[in-house]
């Protein structure tokens, strides 16, 4: 630097220069190291520019030392004052990006010496620059990350289609890693794409081919690859964007972002199935209900009626939309609608079938007769999701049935005629002999006396014997007659005011009557299952309980120790049974048609035939209490009687009577 020239005019004393120095959009300071041997101390600006002032913010700063200007920088930046030392010293120009704790800037920093002990350090301010880096550098980590992470298949192929990147979701969903995919393109055979409805998918139709060669996004077209991890393919839903380079207007590559749907595909595939077969079965059930004879009745979970088919229309005389919900109640029979409504709603309170025989009275007056059976509906859980019923015409079946009843009733009379006729005429003529016989001994006598014969006391003893004897025959006559008369009385009148009684009350207070015959030759035991309460005659019941023990101890093989099972319990919802089981002699076939009839019995001629009505009681008892008595038996193995009784409804208490 010449002498004359004094330092802050250096670069000043050019006026080119000079606007050239303030023009400049980099800050530029031209200082002068102060040192009293290495390192340096300080410097002290001789010059800056306009620049140096907008980017520090620091004024009026020539002439004055860095300590005074930036207090701390020696402190807080030694290495600062060591470079620009340094650069000075040895001539050698240096480049850095530095970050300055006490401006809390970020600089980029040339600086050279014109000569020793000088230097001009040219900057710029990258604060804002580095913290875009910065952002830029998170955000690219941030989107490494979130393709890593995310469910979603990323394949990047570039202008020529070949693929470059892809990440983990990728791989997993099309079965290859990134070092399989790099370099292949979407035209390679091994993809074995397919379209939707199954057929092949050329490689040139690949949503990301199609992107490449127009330009345009493809979004959400569905498409079939071959995984050969898993040896099967894999749907997926794909939409492919292109990146474009702006400065050569070109596209240079395109992005596949996809997702498998394999899956739900399957899953809406069976749904379809599903609902398919819905409304198959749908239109087989609307065609089977419409051609049907019989009533059908769809009910939901309440009782109320949600369908009915012509058939049950034409039963009830009531049109579909007057049956909806209880409105079909309308249409039974006055005198039966509280027996069904109560029966019905019982049958769905406990979620058991519903079978009950009823009358339908239509709007011209036609009564019909008609049998209902209902059962709960339910879905695979199990849970009861309402009810379905067939309700069939009984009319005629039932006018059949009562004439039968008649012509049976006709021949059971003629029957019961005839075995009364049987039963008293064979007594009574016992009984007119014998007392006809004695009285004509007596008259035999009277004369006798009257005409002055006196038989000795041997005599009168043994004419009066006779006569006892006779009489007496003549009595167990009477007492025979009177036994038939009192058990057909049975047949007459068998009602008798009910209560509410357990079911194994009625077993045992029956056992307590049993004759110590049936004890001397088998051995009673009871098995109780749990049968409901019934409203019920104990005498009457114990009657038919004792009857039956009493026959199956009869059945008993000779010479050996029976053995008879009383077994009681539920046989289905709201009804009772008692069962007689004995392992005896049994009944044939032939007979047990007749078993039940007066009069009739199995056993032969003798003292112990008995009058064969024991059985004709028994049914008429069941019978009168609205139950059933039926019979198995196989010669040489035994028999089963069964009594089904109705159970007694929740409301009844042991007051109740009939």
């Amino acid at each position: 630097m010449p002498e004359a020239m004094s330092e802050p005019g250096l670069l000043a004393a050019d006026g080119h220069y000079r606007s050239i120095f303030n023009a400049m959009l980099n800050g530029l300071a031209y200082c002068k190291v102060l040192t009293d041997g290495p390192p340096p101390h300080d410097f002290v600006y001789l010059e800056v520019n306009e620049a140096f002032e907008t980017l520090t913010g620091l004024t009026d700063v020539a002439g004055k030392k860095v300590s005074e200007v930036i207090p701390g920088l020696r402190e807080q930046d030694p290495e600062l004052l060591q470079i620009y030392g340094e650069v000075a010293a040895t001539g050698r120009p240096r480049k850095f990006e530095r970050y300055v704790e006490a401006l809390k800037q970020w600089f980029s920093v040339s600086v050279y010496s014109p000569e020793k002990d000088y230097f001009v350090a040219v900057f710029d301010v990258t604060t804002k620059a580095r913290a875009t880096e910065q952002s830029l550098l998170e955000s690219e980590e941030h989107s490494r990350e979130l393709l890593q992470a995310v469910p979603l298949g990323v394949v990047y192929q570039d202008a020529e289609g070949r693929i470059t990147s892809a990440n983990p979701a990728a791989e997993r969903i099309l079965g290859l890693s990134l070092d399989q995919m790099q370099g292949r393109t979407s035209v390679h055979p091994q993809w074995m794409a397919l379209r939707e409805d199954g057929s092949e998918l050329p490689g040139s139709e690949h949503p990301a081919m199609v992107a490449l060669r127009t330009g345009r996004e493809i979004v959400t077209a569905v498409m079939g690859v071959f995984n050969p991890v898993l040896a099967s393919h894999r749907w997926i839903r794909v939409s492919a964007v292109t990146r474009f380079d702006p400065t050569r207007n070109v596209v240079v590559g395109v992005f596949s972002v996809f997702e498998d749907i394999t899956d739900r595909m399957r899953v809406e595939a069976e749904a379809r199935a599903r609902e398919a077969a819905l409304q198959e079965s749908e239109i087989r059930f609307r065609t089977l209900t419409t051609a049907a004879p019989v009533g059908v009745f769809q009910a939901d979970t309440q009782g109320n009626n949600v369908f009915m088919n012509p058939a049950m229309e034409r039963i009830t005389g009531m049109s579909a939309p007057e049956a909806r919900g209880k409105g079909w109640m309308e249409s039974v029979h006055p005198e039966d609608r509280e027996k069904v409504h109560q029966e019905w709603m019982a049958a769905i309170a406990a979620g058991r079938d519903f079978t009950s025989d009823y009358r339908f009275l239509a709007p011209s007056g036609k009564v019909c007769w008609v049998r209902g059976y209902g059962s709960a509906v339910q879905d695979p859980a199990g849970a009861n999701t309402g009810y379905m019923a067939v309700v069939v015409d009984i009319t005629e079946q039932r006018a059949m049935e009562q004439r039968l009843a008649v012509a049976s009733r006709l021949a059971a009379m003629g029957t019961l005629v005839t075995g009364v006729a049987h039963e008293i005429n064979n007594p009574m003529t016992g009984i007119v002999a014998g007392v006809g016989t004695a009285m004509g001994d007596i008259r035999a006598s009277l004369e006798k006396v009257e005409q002055g014969e006196r038989p000795s006391p041997e005599a009168w003893i043994e004419r009066d014997r006779e006569i006892l004897e006779m009489l007496g025959e003549a009595s167990e006559a009477a007492a025979k007659i009177t036994r038939t008369v009192r058990d057909l009385s049975v047949f007459g009148a068998p009602s008798q005011g009910r209560t509410r009684l357990r079911t194994a009350d009625i077993v045992s207070g029956a056992l307590r009557w049993l004759p110590s015959s049936v004890h001397a030759v088998a051995t009673v035991s009871v098995k109780d299952l749990g049968a409901p309460d019934v409203m019920a005659s104990r005498g009457h019941l114990e009657q038919v309980l004792v009857n039956l023990v009493t026959n199956a101890a009869k059945a008993t093989r000779p010479g050996t120790k029976g053995e008879i099972l009383v077994r009681i319990g539920e046989s289905s919802p709201g009804r009772s049974f008692v069962e007689v089981v004995d392992h005896g002699t049994g009944i044939e076939h032939a007979s047990l048609g007749k078993i039940f009839d007066p009069f009739f019995t199995t056993r032969p001629s003798g003292d112990g035939r008995g009058t064969g009505l024991g059985l004709a009681i028994c049914h008429a008892i069941v019978t009168d209490h609205g139950g059933t008595i039926t019979v198995e038996s196989e010669v040489g193995k035994g028999s089963t009687f069964r009594v089904e009784l109705p159970a007694a409804s929740a409301e009844a208490t042991s007051d109740d009577s009939k």
